[in-house]
């Protein structure tokens, strides 16, 4: 293809995304100050102040750290980017955030350790809380427990719990998935056996309960399963399935004391899928009959949603759309009944031939939501990937 076909094939493209993306975000604008290197993946979480913090993955030529910037209610920076792990030639990945009761969040993130005596690493799982000026408390403590093997136990995200504390879930090659509940004060007060066998698992917490936990079978083509559980981590109710195969699936807690999932069905690397949900109320029973998040036929891949919910009492997803130019990344607003608000929200740059990927969102407590993703931009300031984010009222 010439040049000047590739430069029409772009254009239309965009004017085709453009027309169903109805809505724009405030501006966006990039998150991370250091530029060096790549900034990935990253995610935001919604503060007690009405502001957010995002943190990332950073690395560069000589390492690699955990980063962190906190945002007030427009997406103005509150303070510097701050390091969250040290710059060290050992690599830490996979970030993740929650606010907490009181103002303050917690960050847990992976780190390799080692080496094992035939000279590879390990893996191991990290937490650190901060108070509500963004002040560490105490030093970080270790979440996944030693292997007198070496094995692999990485964390997962932190899930933030109605009493003030959070729980964390984990796994290990040989010892299934398991989550710690922690006080406030980051105290341990319970460990305890989420499944064996399983993989893909994930924690999300229940407005007016404690948390729900989804996890996927290692065999293909089987169901997501879901099990809620109390605040000191005693089940709740059966183990229910969700009759599909998905994948990346998210849940957001809604104000009626429900639940909302979204997910992507069928094969992860068809070239042609659309994104999905179902609403449940708090005893995980179907509302409703399952929807489609996106409207727009545009052909393409879309992946990677993630849901919140929004202050009005509705939720909002996000997701990434790959087509033959790179791809882009847009947001949906629900409201309490599951119809669309509006149209899809554009939130990454129009024009841009290139991958914006991986987005996030968090609703905020003041209303509106913030959505953050990695953008490959050539033109950004860095050598690498930087971190974009936008602020929708």
């Amino acid at each position: 293809m010439t040049r000047a076909r590739e430069w029409i094939a772009a254009a239309f493209g965009a004017l085709l995304v453009l027309f169903f993306a109805t809505e724009r975000g405030l501006a966006e604008f990039r998150v991370n100050t250091n530029t060096p290197g790549d900034q990935v993946p990253a995610q935001v979480a919604s503060l007690e102040n009405g502001g957010f913090i995002v943190v990332w993955h950073s690395s560069f030529a000589s390492g690699s750290n955990v980063s962190g910037q906190r945002f007030d209610a427009t997406g103005a920076r509150v303070g510097s980017e701050f390091k969250i792990t040290p710059d060290t030639d050992t690599t830490t990945y996979s970030p993740s955030v929650v606010g907490l009761t009181g103002g303050g969040f917690v960050v847990t993130w992976n780190s390799l350790g080692g080496p094992r005596a035939d000279g590879t690493y390990f893996v191991r799982g990290f937490g650190q809380l901060y108070d509500s000026a963004g002040v560490p408390t105490g030093t970080n403590f270790k979440i996944t427990p030693p292997d007198p093997n070496g094995r692999d136990i990485s964390a997962g995200s932190p899930v933030a719990l109605r009493n003030g504390g959070f729980v964390v879930n984990w796994a290990g090659e040989r010892t299934g998935a398991w989550a710690n509940i922690y006080t406030a004060a980051g105290t341990l007060v319970r460990s305890f056996r989420l499944t064996r066998g399983f993989y893909g698992f994930s924690l999300f917490a229940l407005t007016h309960a404690g948390f729900l936990s989804l996890l996927q079978s290692s065999s293909s083509g089987q169901p997501i399963y879901g099990q809620r559980y109390s605040l000191n981590g005693r089940t709740e109710g059966s183990q229910f399935t969700i009759g599909y195969q998905g994948y990346f699936p998210s849940v957001a807690s809604l104000q009626d004391g429900g639940f909302v999932l979204v997910w992507r069905p069928g094969d992860p690397d068809s070239p042609s899928e659309d994104i999905w949900g179902q609403r449940y109320d708090s005893s995980a029973n179907l509302v409703g009959a399952q929807f489609k998040i996106n409207k727009t036929p545009v052909p393409g891949l879309r992946a990677q949603p993630v849901v919140s919910a929004l202050k009005s009492g509705g939720f909002v997803v996000v997701w990434q759309a790959v087509g033959q130019n790179g791809s882009d990344v847009f947001a949906q607003r629900f409201d309490r009944t599951s119809a669309r608000v509006g149209g899809a929200i554009r939130l990454n740059a129009a024009g841009f031939v290139g991958d914006d990927s991986y987005p996030w969102v968090a609703g905020l407590t003041g209303g509106g939501f913030a959505a953050t993703w990695e953008s490959g931009d050539s033109g950004s300031p860095g050598d690498g990937i930087d971190i974009y984010g936008d602020v929708v009222r």
